[in-house]
């Protein structure tokens, strides 16, 4: 039987990362962890440059993510209780 590759995908990655917010959610948790992680990849370090990045890479980012919601705005950044990276890792 042949090695199974591991999967490349943020998705199969965060597979069971538990969604911590108690309110209605607007945006998937796995919308704001792929836009977070691609944004920082690309020099983002706050949550203002998170959101642009989201804005700015639209029309890619929707090539690969449900954006019906749209993208979150700062405000969605910064009220949005991301796990601590141990949670993640």
């Amino acid at each position: 039987m042949p090695n199974q590759q591991p999967s490349a995908q943020l998705r199969d990655h965060f597979r069971n990362l538990t969604d911590p917010r108690r309110r209605k959610v607007t945006y998937p948790l796995i919308n704001i962890v792929t836009i977070a992680v691609c944004a920082v990849l690309c020099g983002a370090d706050d949550f203002v440059s998170i959101a642009e990045f989201g804005e700015i890479k639209k029309d890619w980012l929707a090539t690969f993510l449900d954006l019906s919601a749209g993208i979150p705005s700062t405000p969605s950044w910064a009220l949005s209780t991301l796990p601590s990276s141990s949670d993640v890792c």
